[in-house]
């Protein structure tokens, strides 16, 4: 049973959205995933892996205990990171009115966005648990700092400013997994490579959404195979300037994912983007 409303119906949010609030990761599944699965693949290529690598490299723990630690963390992360998709749609339900958003012709109840997140603070809390981490201040100072950006990105109107938020939560994204178990000098190491690499990216995209940019093609494979074959340079001079080969093997990871996906024919439209 599909997400949508079905025509005569109660105006209630179909089952599927409904048990979607409550799942890690099944609210993006139902909103941004479902329509197109071809982005699951993109975001396993372009966000997972690549964070998890980086952590791979870097943590001298064994694969599979950092790869346990990673999941957990992604599930702590997507817990609460979907509550800011919710408010983010709930905000755009409003100002745009039923059947155009994600939320179709009607949004779920307050009882129901309360019970959502009394679950997913709960399984937040679960994670956090299991990986050893309810006393650690840079955890929760990690999550306090994600909340004040997801409230302010959705309070803001002018996009230009937004832009700010938004990179804060894009780096987020890339760091949540992975933070906890690597050292300040490690996370400042990788900061340039994944605003380059990763956040500068889906900012052209945010830009572009929001009409203050034009650019022409930016939704093609093309795009991304050649904006990594331009980045080869800048990648190379980071690892001269840091010492370490980070910045390369992240251009090189993402020039030959987008290379993949282009020889595999995902072209156009939002399986090839990464904005939402």
């Amino acid at each position: 049973m599909s997400g949508a409303v079905r025509p005569g119906s109660s105006l209630r949010p179909g089952s599927s959205l409904r048990l979607a609030l409550f799942l890690p990761l099944g609210y993006t599944h139902a909103t941004r995933l479902r329509q197109e699965p071809a982005r699951y693949a993109v975001l396993v290529a372009t966000e997972w892996l690549p964070a998890f690598l980086a952590l791979v490299m870097i943590e001298p723990a064994a694969p599979g205990a950092s790869a346990a630690r990673f999941l957990l963390a992604y599930v702590a992360f997507i817990s609460l990171y979907e509550v800011g998709y919710l408010a983010n749609d709930l905000l755009a339900f409003r100002e745009e009115g039923g059947g155009r958003g994600r939320l179709g012709d009607a949004p779920p109840g307050a009882a129901l966005v309360a019970g959502a997140v009394v679950v997913r603070s709960g399984v937040f809390v679960g994670a956090t648990w299991l990986l050893g981490l309810l006393a650690d201040p840079r955890w929760w100072a990690f999550y306090a700092l994600l909340a004040s950006a997801f409230t302010v990105h959705n309070l803001l109107r002018s996009p230009a400013l937004r832009l700010v938020s938004f990179v804060h939560l894009a780096l987020s994204r890339f760091y949540a997994p992975i933070f906890a178990f690597l050292g300040g000098p490690s996370l400042a190491l990788l900061a340039a490579p994944v605003l380059l690499h990763y956040v500068l990216l889906r900012a052209l995209g945010y830009l572009e959404s929001k009409g203050i940019s034009n650019i022409p093609g930016r939704g093609d494979t093309a795009f991304k195979v050649r904006y990594y074959a331009v980045l080869v340079a800048p990648s190379c001079l980071l690892t001269i300037l840091t010492g370490s080969w980070i910045p390369v093997a992240f251009n090189a990871w993402y020039l030959a994912a987008w290379t993949g996906a282009w020889a595999l024919g995902l072209g156009r439209g939002r399986a090839a983007r990464l904005d939402g």
